[in-house]
């Protein structure tokens, strides 16, 4: 469950990456503005990411969706991956990077805070501006699947309609275009009948096997796989102690 602020939050976090990112990705590969191609940190896997974050529903529900069920099948499934944290601020803390007790709170109707972009930009953008190599986005509390709070299945429906329409539409990560872009789909955290949590996760992109993994990861594991990619230092301690997940790759 997140609230609306943090809504905002999150699509501040990922504008504010697409616009200060260096080199733009089109069709011939990476490049800059003005047609040079920049100079990168090698990275081991993939060239950049993207994580999508939907709302409340437990592996089995998600699962028994057509949709999910069958994108599951083409990359890297998670049987056994589980949120660490209800209510679940902290699992968005730990995709963004931030470890729990250091939240920051942004208000959107705050002047100072431009740089709210719309799913639109993700088909635009790579037009004129880089994509980055690190992208956050979580949908509003409709479209992630949240609202109607006390009825999950049709939560479910809506989160995943949303999920088919922005793959659709706006971000074709099987396509020719997005080589080299990791996706990540996963959910918040669970709606708590399961008792060990689990929730569905899926990577995808050109650079993933396609295959179901049954080893116990976490939000924790995600974060600590980008870091193992381009080379980073741990940021915390939730981190530093999970291990990468390296059974995903080709």
């Amino acid at each position: 469950m997140k609230s609306k602020r943090f809504s905002g939050l999150a699509k501040i976090c990922v504008s504010a990456v697409l616009v200060t990112c260096g080199a733009a990705f089109t069709s011939n590969g990476l490049q800059t503005e003005n047609g040079k191609t920049p100079v990168l940190a090698p990275s081991k896997h993939f060239e950049r990411v993207l994580i999508i974050v939907l709302e409340n529903q437990d592996y089995s529900s998600s699962m028994s969706n057509e949709f999910l069920a069958k994108l599951a099948t083409k990359g890297t499934s998670f049987t056994n991956f589980k949120n660490p944290y209800h209510p679940s601020y902290p699992n968005y803390l730990i995709d963004l990077g931030e470890s729990y007790g250091n939240v920051v709170s942004v208000d959107t109707k705050d002047p100072h805070n431009a740089f709210v972009t719309a799913v639109e930009m993700f088909r635009k953008d790579p037009k004129k501006f880089p994509l980055p190599r690190y992208m956050f986005y979580t949908p509003n509390l409709d479209d992630d699947g949240h609202d109607p709070f006390y009825n999950s299945g049709k939560g479910l429906q809506k989160g995943s309609h949303w999920l088919e329409t922005f793959f659709g539409t706006w971000f074709p990560w099987d396509q020719k275009e997005m080589h080299g872009t990791l996706v990540v789909v996963t959910y918040d955290e669970s709606e708590g009948n399961e008792k060990n949590d689990r929730i569905y996760t899926v990577f995808l992109g050109d650079m993933v096997k396609n295959q179901t993994v049954d080893k116990e990861y976490n939000h924790y594991s995600v974060l600590r796989t980008i870091e193992d990619n381009f080379s980073l230092p741990q940021l915390n301690s939730g981190d530093a102690n999970a291990a990468p997940i390296t059974e995903a790759w080709k």
